[in-house]
């Protein structure tokens, strides 16, 4: 049997979330997760306009600046 490391698509920061099988109450959870470990109010919205990885991050980074 393969392990779950093994059965997991390769993602990288392109990756769109809902593309690699994510879901709305998946997007609220990593929208919760993100505003957690990084102090921005993520909304739910921030992940369907900002799908990937990498845009996520800049969302965040523009937050934090537009904060500062």
């Amino acid at each position: 049997m393969l392990s779950a490391k093994e059965r997991a698509p390769q993602l990288h920061e392109q990756s769109n979330f809902f593309r690699s099988g994510g879901h709305s109450l998946l997007a609220a959870k990593l929208a919760q997760q993100v505003t957690r470990s990084t102090g921005v109010n993520v909304p739910l919205a921030a992940v369907f306009s900002a799908p990937t990885p990498q845009a996520l991050a800049g969302f965040v980074l523009n937050q934090q600046s537009d904060g500062a």
